[in-house]
């Protein structure tokens, strides 16, 4: 709609440019005739992909009274990588020329016309028409990239990519999309429960249309916001780490969480957008995972956001650019290396080329996460900003951890547990390996079994320990701790105490597994009553980050307070984490399989139906969801992690 109005007219503008020495693109030929004609026809070449052409048709009703103009010439990179930018300008030069115009439209030149890169071509069609925007390789249609008239020789296999024969081909991708989604997910075998009398995702027990949407939707969305990035990124220096220094260019294959407002890779999102994709194309999933080690330096350290090449630090304040070499954040990377793994879709050749880097990796987060005390981990890189202690490397930013940091006392217990999911993971490569080469030749390599024993050790003597140092018995809970202050005015004190907070981090043990073969009944149930209870951190939406409630009872004072990101708000990466935990907890422990499963059931309904009643009314996945009211919040379309909720659907973990 426009002011005073319906549009009648839709414009869209095409914007197309090469790079590299020899890159060129020429001036577009434009023809607004009937028929099965491009409406604009361009050809252009760089190194990667040899000469090439693009055409664009105009199709559906009121195509006459279709307009096309252009723009181009010889740009930089930075401009390229600013074409919004640049072509309100083109706009404003157009309007200087024509102050009369009624509409804006591109003024039809083309600057440096033998040394021209980039084109911008606007087509203005009746609201209903429809343009198709065909690429064609010279090379893959076997026209000689020499001769003149090679567009012309394009514009066959262009029409049998435009017009209804598009349509045809759409419709037949679609239906193999739905024959491929439910072979996987299985939707239609799987139950559902609604939460409230008035589920959209659940009818008779059954999944809705509602909700085969919005698991279509999840996965649609994850898959389209895989991006391909190149250039340069920004490295703090030591050993101040206040100054910082450009690096040389890198490349960068991953998912995105939110192509609106976090369209780049994140170290601590990957992981989790992984787990879906393994599950739909095993193959993209490998090819990313190994995008994302190639980015390793030589001491281990993979930088936890991708902020390479200029695009991406548009409209970025520079101070969030700059990667720090002695930050971590959680390696989510392994929860997809796992599921490969364990669904027999990791090659001897895929492991081969990984197994050394996560072992140099899991060897950085030893030496560079450390704490004094033994078997004890921190995250580094927590400050204090406008007075909020912020753990950014976590992934849990407000989350709230001890009252002061300190080197010596600080022992984060989500960081200990996802480095023994780091050694796990690594151990399963080294069997997995073993095993493949077993088959392959007379013996497994003595080196392997040696590699295996050690890990299986030290997994063995970290869950040991993660009892006798993180396990609070006052709380009955899991906890970080650190120096904590006690009373106000002239008789605060400060001691090294467990940091008391019902919430994600005093789940993490259980979450990623690496709970100790001899932990008690009594506690696990303690857990599971956590978790079950609305008291703490179950609500209508799904499993609060915090619980409103006190460890010894009354108002817990940090819940909801100041930035509240992860101060009580519902994500749904950690709710996938604990449904996963239920899941296998009621298969594993009998003593409290039965509150497992119906905590498991409630959580499960929960989420499906906040996720589902929340698209339904909006549209839009979300970053995080309301304890209170179930309402998305934050980012949007936000299908990173959110996009597990086909995952929770399917049931699989």
């Amino acid at each position: 709609k426009v002011r005073g109005g319906v549009a009648k007219t839709l414009s869209v503008v095409v914007h197309v440019c090469t790079l590299g020495k020899k890159a060129f693109i020429s001036e577009p030929k434009t023809d607004v005739g009937t028929g099965n004609t491009p409406l604009a026809t361009l050809t252009g070449s760089n190194p990667s992909t040899g000469r090439f052409a693009v055409s664009v048709f105009g199709r559906g009703e009121g195509k006459e009274r279709v307009s096309v103009s252009y723009f181009g010439g010889k740009h930089k990179r930075e401009q390229m990588e600013q074409a919004d930018d640049m072509l309100k300008n083109v706009y404003r030069y157009a309007m200087q020329n024509d102050p009369m115009a009624q509409t804006l439209r591109l003024p039809n030149e083309m600057h440096d016309a033998d040394r021209a890169n980039a084109v911008f071509i606007q087509v203005v069609i009746p609201v209903g028409g429809e343009v198709d925007i065909v690429y064609n390789s010279f090379q893959a249609n076997s026209v000689d990239e020499t001769m003149e008239n090679g567009a012309e020789q394009l514009l066959a296999p262009a029409q049998e990519l435009a017009g209804t024969k598009l349509s045809n081909v759409v419709e037949a991708r679609l239906a193999a999309f739905d024959a491929k989604f439910e072979k996987t997910f299985k939707l239609s075998d799987k139950a559902c429960t609604a939460s409230t009398s008035k589920s959209v995702a659940c009818k008779n027990e059954k999944f809705t249309a509602a909700a085969t949407e919005v698991g279509k939707v999840a996965l649609s969305q994850i898959m389209g916001g895989i991006t391909y990035l190149d250039g340069t990124w920004f490295k703090a220096d030591a050993p101040f780490y206040n100054t910082s220094t450009e690096q040389a260019a890198v490349v960068s294959f991953s998912a995105t969480p939110c192509r609106d407002g976090f369209a780049r890779g994140f170290l601590w999102d990957e992981g989790f957008h992984q787990l879906l994709v393994s599950r739909w194309d095993p193959e993209i999933s490998r090819d990313i995972l190994l995008h994302w080690f190639a980015l390793m330096q030589k001491d281990g350290w993979i930088p936890r956001e991708q902020f390479i090449g200029g695009e991406t630090r548009r409209r970025i304040e520079k101070r969030w650019w700059v990667q720090n070499p002695t930050h971590a954040n959680p390696p989510t990377l392994l929860l997809a290396l796992e599921v490969l793994l364990d669904s027999g879709q990791a090659p001897a050749s895929f492991l081969t080329c990984l197994a050394p880097k996560v072992k140099v990796w899991l060897e950085w987060f030893k030496r560079t996460q450390r704490a004094p005390a033994l078997h004890s981990f921190k995250w580094s890189g927590r400050q204090r900003t406008e007075g909020i202690w912020h753990t950014l490397s976590s992934g849990l930013d407000d989350y709230p951890r001890a009252n002061w940091t300190s080197d010596v006392a600080d022992r984060h217990v989500d960081l200990y547990s996802w480095i023994v999911m780091m050694h796990r993971v690594l151990m399963k490569m080294h069997q997995q390996l073993a095993a493949q080469h077993s088959a392959s030749s007379s013996s497994s390599s003595s080196s392997s079994s040696a590699a295996q024993s050690s890990l299986s050790s030290t997994i063995g003597t970290l869950k040991n320990h993660v009892e006798a140092i993180h396990w609070n018995n006052a709380t009955q809970s899991f906890a970080d701790r650190g120096y904590m202050e006690y009373g106000g005015g002239r008789s605060k004190t400060q001691r090294v105490d467990f940091v008391q907070h019902h919430g994600y981090v005093s789940l993490f043990p259980f979450l990623l597994d690496v709970l100790p073969e001899t932990f008690g009944a009594d506690k696990m149930a303690a857990i599971i009553d956590v978790v079950k209870s609305e008291k703490y951190l179950m609500s209508k939406a799904g499993l609060r980050s915090l619980s409103p409630t006190a460890p010894g009872g009354g108002r817990d004072v940090v819940y909801g307070s100041q930035e509240d990101y992860w101060r009580g708000k519902v994500w749904i990466n950690i709710n996938y984490l604990a449904l996963a935990a239920l899941h296998r907890h009621t298969h594993t422990h009998a003593h409290t399989a039965r509150a497992a499963a119906d905590t498991y059931h409630t959580l499960r309904a929960n989420l499906i139906d906040t996720i589902t009643a929340s698209y339904a009314k909006k549209g839009f996945l979300f970053e995080q969801y309301d304890d209170k009211t179930r309402e998305g919040l934050k980012h949007k379309p936000f299908a990173g992690w959110t996009a597990l909720v086909l995952l929770i659907m399917a049931e699989a973990y």
